[in-house]
C-alpha cells in the first residue's frame, strides 16, 4: 500500500504561449492528472519545455491525461486559443 503524502492539486490558466502546468517542486508518486475544462473552447497540449501546438498531446474539453512523470514543473500546457484552463492533481 502506498504511503499517504500531501495532495496537492490546482488550476493552471493556458495560454497561446507555453506555460509551465505549475512551480511546485514537490514530487509525485506515480504521476500527475491533468483534465482539461469542461467548457474549454479550445484545444490545450501537454509536453515538456518548448512544447508546441504541434508536438504536445491534445486535450480537447472534458478530456484528461495521466502522466508519469515525477516532477511536475517539468510539464509545459499551451492552448489553441488564450484564456483555456486545466486542472491538475499530484498523485
Amino acid at each position: 500500500m502506498a504511503t499517504p503524502h500531501d495532495l496537492m492539486t490546482g488550476r493552471t490558466t493556458v495560454e497561446t504561449d507555453a506555460v509551465q502546468l505549475t512551480s511546485t517542486t514537490m514530487d509525485c508518486r506515480r504521476g500527475i492528472l491533468i483534465k482539461a475544462k469542461a467548457d474549454n473552447a479550445g484545444t490545450v497540449y501537454v509536453g515538456l519545455t518548448g512544447v508546441t501546438t504541434l508536438t504536445g498531446f491534445e486535450l480537447s474539453a472534458k478530456e484528461s491525461v495521466v502522466i508519469p512523470h515525477m516532477k511536475p514543473s517539468e510539464i509545459y500546457v499551451i492552448a489553441s486559443e488564450a484564456s483555456q484552463y486545466v486542472y491538475w492533481v499530484l498523485i
